[in-house]
């Protein structure tokens, strides 16, 4: 057995890329949960030798740091890793955080997620913070085939970007069906896939519809946010926190 990881620090783009390579190899899915029959979430399988088309290569979701505890280390055949800038992850984590935590503090989560360089409660899963989960997957680069992609270059040209996916996979290429794929896993499409999955009642493991909320996992997608809403002073203290490591992966210091 070999696995591609499809990796990410979280909320960075990682379920878009496996809905459009569900769109592409499998057709538009019927419900979100289709995904894991096929590309399954590490997080959320138990042993990947369960899966019903179990083969000779799978394509998995990891949040996970690699490094030699990863889960099936020595099957690893290569990875794709997906880069957001960190501003617009803190956002989107916040978002995601209120699912659960509706009354959730959110001048508090952005300042911690300043001062740990992440969300706390992801390090203590073995994800890290942001910096160090994107280190441990640079130093993995070569030693196995990648490709690292940028967010912000998959919502500018996602044609563009997922041919190079399709090609790093060594799929047939069919531009056609990239962008019948691209369509079928465009944000408003994912986003009223999940409010219809909310009115249905379905219980999907990826929009968390169980829970009552009125925060949605399909949120804004957006890039080159600022913090200004949360509370004064957190631009600048968000910059200056990452100011080393953003210059060192070709991001701007400011995200608008």
């Amino acid at each position: 057995m070999k696995v591609i990881w499809l990796a990410s620090y979280p909320k960075s783009g990682n379920t878009w890329l496996r809905f459009f390579l569900y769109a592409y190899l499998y057709g538009e899915p019927e419900s979100s949960n289709d995904l894991d029959l096929h590309i399954p979430d590490i997080h959320a399988l138990e042993m990947i030798e369960s899966l019903p088309n179990f083969g000779e290569r799978v394509l998995c979701k990891t949040h996970l740091m690699m490094g030699p505890h990863h889960p099936y280390m020595a099957e690893t055949a290569g990875f794709i890793h997906i880069l957001r800038h960190p501003k617009d992850v803190l956002l989107s984590n916040l978002n995601y955080a209120k699912i659960g935590f509706e009354d959730l503090d959110e001048r508090l989560f952005a300042k911690e997620f300043i001062t740990h360089m992440g969300v706390p409660r992801w390090e203590n899963f073995g994800m890290g913070n942001w910096p160090s989960h994107t280190a441990s997957w640079l130093r993995m680069a070569p030693r196995v085939p990648h490709l690292f992609l940028r967010y912000e270059r998959m919502k500018a040209d996602p044609e563009d970007i997922f041919i190079k996916v399709v090609r790093f996979l060594d799929l047939p290429l069919d531009q056609k069906k990239v962008a019948v794929a691209v369509e079928q896993s465009s944000f408003n499409r994912l986003k009223a896939m999940e409010e219809n999955e909310r009115r249905e009642g379905i219980d999907s493991r990826i929009f968390y519809t169980g829970f009552a909320a009125k925060a949605r996992f399909m949120s804004q997608g957006a890039s080159g946010q600022r913090l200004s809403a949360l509370g004064d002073g957190l631009d600048e203290a968000f910059d200056a926190r990452f100011e080393e490591v953003l210059v060192t992966l070709g991001y701007n210091v400011q995200a608008s």
